[in-house]
This record gives structure tokens, sequence and C-alpha cells, in this order.
């Protein structure tokens, strides 16, 4: 199936015009005395490894951030994106690069506030490579990231290091007193640069809650969300277009995306014929629906 992946194209020459354009706007928001707000409504992966085999494949930065990493006396409207690449890499060697929620964060002053679109990701592979980063956006501080996987089995992050807080450690009686700050130090201490779960649990309830579990009305929309995208994709990838016409569908938000493959479709029989081996998603037969 034909699916947008933007590691394949991550710091090409489209995403350096592109992210260049939000440093200089984001920057030129600071000159406003009063705090600005910052809203992505598609946001996507904080930070992409260019190493990655996706990203090698056409190896598309090449041709944009690899060329200008390094250039010295850089004109002042590349200068602030720039900036924001070099500091995701600090040993000098061009090797990760930030999405757009990564490069507006850097410009944010402390009054400032930027909010993302509720994230939902679905993963084809057995890697779940989480964007961390993105739950530091709506905080100047420390703050908690909830994750809630719908999967038969525990996940652990495979872009960070996955930890665990100690337990069945000595303490000292003057740490006991003060148990809540002592924990809270040992956790904080132990999540630097890393991935902690604290605890794993059903989706169904838990002990004990750091929020309220899904609803089963929301597992329901959630499940049926999943459902229509994929469907709706698997579709477009049926139709016989140009590659780059196919592409280009698939990039469009999905409720657009769907309304594009109905202009495209002629009449009931092509719907019918495409959705029938997919019949499964669409919770029947579509030819008896």
């Amino acid at each position: 199936m034909l699916a947008y992946r933007h590691l394949f194209h991550a710091g090409g020459f489209t995403d350096v015009f592109k992210h260049a354009l939000l440093a200089q706007l984001v920057v030129a928001l600071r000159n406003k005395v009063k705090p600005f707000f910052y809203l992505d409504t598609h946001a996507g992966v904080g930070r992409y490894d260019l190493e990655h085999a996706w990203a090698k494949k056409n190896a598309e930065f090449r041709g944009g951030i690899a060329r200008i990493f390094d250039a010295r006396n850089v004109p002042p409207l590349v200068a602030p994106y720039l900036e924001a690449v070099r500091a995701e890499n600090p040993d000098g060697r061009l090797r990760y690069y930030p999405g757009s929620p990564l490069i507006a964060r850097r410009f944010l002053r402390a009054g400032d506030r930027a909010v993302l679109s509720p994230l939902r990701m679905q993963y084809d592979s057995s890697d779940f490579s989480l964007p961390v980063r993105l739950g530091l956006l709506n905080s100047q501080g420390q703050q908690d990231l909830l994750v809630h996987i719908i999967a038969d089995d525990r996940y652990e992050v495979a872009n960070y290091p996955n930890k665990t807080i100690p337990t069945n450690v000595l303490l000292k009686e003057g740490a006991k007193s003060q148990f809540p700050a002592f924990y809270e130090a040992l956790f904080h201490q132990t999540a630097r640069d890393a991935v902690v779960t604290e605890y794993s649990w059903q989706a169904q309830s838990c002990d004990p809650c750091p929020t309220e579990p899904l609803a089963p009305g929301e597992l329901e929309e959630l499940a049926t969300e999943c459902a229509f995208e994929e469907l709706v994709n698997r579709i477009a990838s049926g139709l016989d277009l140009p590659p780059l016409r196919k592409l280009k569908l698939l990039q469009q938000p999905l409720p657009e995306r769907g309304l594009s493959i109905l202009a495209i479709l002629r009449n009931r029989q092509q719907v019918l014929d495409l959705l029938r081996p997919w019949r499964h998603l669409a919770g029947g037969d579509p030819g008896h629906n």
C-alpha cells in the first residue's frame, strides 16, 4: 500500500524552505510585547533520525539541509532555522532533523503558548518510536506525557532509552519520613533523557490512575477512525492514477482525501468494486449495504 511517511522526505529542499519560513514567522511574533499563541493543527514527529533506513532510501536531505548545515555567514533569513537544526546536533555532525513543533518551540518565550492537535499514531512496524519531545511544547518546565496504546502487548519506545524506577532499595529513616519528595526526586533523576514506564495497565481500568481510563465509547470512536482511515488509504492506493497524483492524494487531510476519492470515482459500482476486498473494515460486505 502506498502511504505517506515524512521520514522519507525529512530535511529535503521543501523542508528547508518551509522551516526557514516558519522560524522567521515565529521570530517575528516575538517582536510583539504581548504573548502569542502557536497552534499546529497537523503536528508530526518532533525529530527525525536521518540515519534511519527510510530517510536514507532517497536521501532527500542531501539535497536540502546537508547542503547548508556547515555553511558560515548565512543570510539572516536562514540563521534562526539553522540555529534550530544545529541545536539538535551538538556534536556538529548532521544526524537529527527537527520537525515544525521542535523548531517553533525553540523560539517561544516564557509567556507564549503552543498547542498541538491531539496526536493519533498508527504503527505498521514493530518499532514503536514515540515523539516524546512534543510533550514539552505546552510546558515551560516538567510535564507528564500520557500515552494510551491499543495493542495486545506492552510496548517500550524504540527511539529513547527505557528505564524503570529502582525497587527493593534500602532507605534511610530520613527518606522514609519524606517519601513523596524522595520518590519525585528519584523519578526525575531516572527519567532524565529517557522514558520511564511507571506502570502498565489495561485500558479498561487502572490502579492507581494517572487520568481517567478511556471510556468504551471513546475506544469505539478511535477504532472507527483508524478503520476508516485505513479503508480510505486502501481505496486511494487502488485507484488508477499517476504515482505523483496518488501521493498528493494520500497527503491530504482525511476528510478532503475522502471527498477527492468520491470526485475521482464516476459511479457507485466503482466504489463497490474497490471496497469489496476491504469489506471487513467497512463492517460487512459493501455490496449488500
